[in-house]
């Protein structure tokens, strides 16, 4: 599905949606807040149109805000997105 320029709450929603699953989220300093910048999987960034496996683990990489002098930090929501049966 198309993340980029959501919002992380829209983004995950929409994952949930499409049966994907949440690997994790890299903030890095952008222009934006909390704003999807791209999403990722196996190390190659998802365009328009990518297919990916329903189940697949998704990386978002997520806008920390306009003038952030902080590292990129990756943080991990290993259950956030689990299916329950």
């Amino acid at each position: 599905p198309p993340l980029r320029d959501l919002t992380l709450r829209q983004a995950l929603a929409k994952l949930k949606v499409y049966g994907l699953e949440l690997d994790s989220v890299i903030f890095r300093p952008a222009e934006c807040s909390n704003c999807v910048l791209s999403a990722r999987h196996n190390d190659e960034e998802l365009n328009s149109g990518s297919r990916i496996e329903k189940g697949a683990a998704i990386v978002l990489v997520v806008g920390a805000g306009e003038g952030s002098d902080e590292m990129p930090v990756q943080v991990y929501f290993p259950n956030l997105l689990k299916r329950q049966n």
